[in-house]
């Protein structure tokens, strides 16, 4: 399976966008918000990828988050769910939002995502409300070693001078010990200065 691409933005639409990776363009197929979100045109851009076969085709997916794609492959798990639903909700609702609509169960807030129906809503809370939250309960449990590492790397980007608008975004889906958080938000921040 192919799990992340790194390369050139070439080309970007309303539905795709097309990163050329060593000399090959893959075309990518993304969330409306994700793709609102790209860099500029030729711009270094790595993505999360997930790649879906069927009989007639192999499709790439990508996205910018791990929470994304997990939400992404949770989606398309329901029945009666398919890759451009799950990619509609994606686009309607950011990953922590739409966590939040489906441990609350809110299967009214859901149906207003494009193309989906009461029904349709009710089944994916149904499905995945538990699994989910199951999920947030693991995650938080593990969270408590991770805000301390946040709050280094938070204390260390403001001694630095960075703004909190700018470390705010460096640091988002970092993980990883104080000294990879930091490197990475750094990396991250260099192409903003």
């Amino acid at each position: 399976m192919i799990a992340q691409l790194s390369g050139r933005l070439l080309l970007k639409d309303k539905s795709s966008c097309v990163l050329e990776v060593g000399g090959v363009g893959f075309e990518l197929q993304m969330s409306a918000s994700a793709l609102a979100a790209l860099p500029a045109l030729d711009a270094p851009l790595t993505l999360l990828t997930y790649l879906q076969v069927s009989d007639d085709a192999l499709t790439l997916y990508g996205f910018l988050s791990d929470a994304e794609r997990h939400l992404f492959r949770e989606l398309i798990g329901v029945s009666k769910v398919g890759s451009k639903l799950a990619l509609g909700v994606l686009s309607a609702f950011p990953p922590d939002q739409l966590q939040a609509i489906l441990a609350a169960a809110d299967a009214k807030r859901l149906a207003e995502a494009p193309g989906i129906g009461k029904k349709t809503a009710e089944r994916i809370v149904l499905e995945l409300a538990d699994k989910l939250a199951s999920a947030e309960n693991d995650a938080k449990t593990l969270a408590s070693g991770t805000e301390s590492v946040q709050s280094e790397a938070h204390r260390a980007l403001a001694q630095m001078g960075f703004s909190e608008t700018e470390i705010d975004l460096a640091l988002r889906d970092q993980s990883g010990s104080v000294e990879q958080v930091l490197t990475a938000a750094l990396q991250s921040l260099g192409g903003h200065l």
